[in-house]
């Protein structure tokens, strides 16, 4: 009875935390365009994904097992690297760096490890990102539309269902889900040309880089999927790379951004180098503190990058590179952990398994890190919480141990 109870709780606040989290970081970006009353809202989710997430830590300790203690060394890790050097470095409650999506609760999302131990968290994973993903398609038309009057996007939250969307697609059609499919494909659509739109060259390659994936994952079956992935994956490159005049000025009266900014082509846009010396500059000023970063509210100086930020807000804290944030933020120390602990469940994933579905989840982590070399700052935000989310699934034997006729077997009912 007890037992029973307890599962049940957890299975709600994993469904709480996956709508909140996404809810959250739309509510930022709004107040990023908007300001105001955004602002003051953040303010009271960001607080109840901290509070639901610190309980689950606290209550997971009775029941520590192989996987639980990286997850206790990384969270003595981030208690000091981040949390302490916060106050360390002047940081105070009411700063507003605590509470926006680059604040306290992004690095306790590790902890999202600890929702996905059984196949009852994992259906109910799944049924909440497919639902999630229609509440982002609604939102993301919304948005395209707009662009049409005001240049704004949401770019976290649309990269965030991107993920999400494509991860359910190739899920979808390795389990042979026709049914469940034809709104993800809309959705895969819808926020494909959110990013291109708002030229946000690492969701265009994820996309990429995930069509691939389902490719390899149906190599031997769905062959109409194949000849779409093909025929699709070919009109994106044509489209991108090559930029044939005609395509140029009929996506420019089809987008609604133009495709040409300050004259560049979209081909400029996507290799050309927007960091710079930007890494340069990281490196020179947080040598001293690779080891243990500067915490919540640590910033670098960009004399060569940026001076601006230097002469006025005292340096950035924030680098675009996802690996070099977390150096920020928590030093070489952080970054280890969490390398050893993807490392080992994308291991897991891949090679201790009897489904297809954890290979499918170890290759969009692949692909998540990948991206991290040059983008991706971790945030709370769904793209982050789904990197834990998937890491923990991949970890858990129980999950590992079902067949694939079982696992199409329940998604059927998802």
């Amino acid at each position: 009875m007890l037992s029973s109870r307890k599962n049940s709780l957890t299975q709600f606040s994993l469904k709480l935390l996956l709508w909140l989290v996404p809810i959250n970081c739309v509510i930022f970006e709004l107040y990023l365009l908007f300001g105001g009353i955004f602002k003051y809202a953040t303010y009271i989710i960001s607080p109840i994904i901290i509070f639901i997430l610190l309980i689950k830590i606290f209550s997971s300790i009775k029941s520590i097992n192989s996987n639980s203690y990286l997850l206790i060394v990384c969270f003595f890790i981030t208690a000091y690297c981040v949390y302490f050097q916060f106050f360390m470095f002047g940081g105070t409650i009411n700063n507003f760096v605590l509470w926006n999506i680059y604040g306290f609760a992004t690095w306790l999302f590790p902890a999202f490890i600890l929702y996905s131990r059984s196949s009852k968290e994992l259906y109910a994973f799944i049924k909440v990102v497919k639902r999630i993903s229609i509440f982002g398609l609604v939102v993301g038309i919304v948005f395209l539309c707009m662009q049409y009057f005001t240049p704004i996007s949401i770019r976290r939250f649309s990269s965030a269902m991107l993920f999400g969307s494509c991860l359910l697609l190739i899920i979808f059609v390795v389990y042979g889900l026709r049914s469940k499919r034809n709104l993800i494909i809309l959705g895969v659509i819808i926020f494909f040309l959110l990013a291109f739109s708002s030229n946000k060259r690492e969701d265009l390659l994820f996309a990429l880089i995930m069509f691939s994936g389902l490719l390899i994952f149906t190599h031997r079956k769905h062959k109409k999927w194949k000849v779409f992935l093909y025929v699709f994956s070919a009109l994106v490159l044509f489209f991108v790379v090559l930029q044939p005049e005609d395509v140029i000025e009929f996506s420019e009266r089809i987008l609604p951004q133009k495709i040409k900014i300050n004259d560049k082509s979209i081909s400029e846009l996507l290799f050309e180098d927007s960091r710079g010396t930007l890494p340069l500059d990281f490196y020179e000023d947080i040598k001293s503190d690779l080891l243990t970063g500067r915490g919540l509210v640590g910033m670098y100086a960009t004399p060569t990058f940026s001076p601006y930020y230097d002469q006025n807000f005292g340096g950035r804290d924030i680098i675009e590179i996802g690996y070099l944030q977390i150096i920020l933020k928590g030093g070489v120390l952080l970054l280890i952990t969490y390398l050893i602990i993807i490392i080992k469940a994308v291991s897991y994933g891949l090679w201790r398994t009897k489904n297809t579905l954890t290979k499918i989840f170890a290759f969009a982590i692949i692909v998540h890190m990948l991206v991290m070399f040059w983008a991706r700052v971790p945030a709370a935000d769904p793209y982050f919480m789904l990197l834990w989310l998937l890491a923990g699934f991949c970890l858990s034997k129980s999950i590992r141990n079902l067949t694939n006729d079982q696992i199409k077997t329940a998604l059927k009912h998802v």
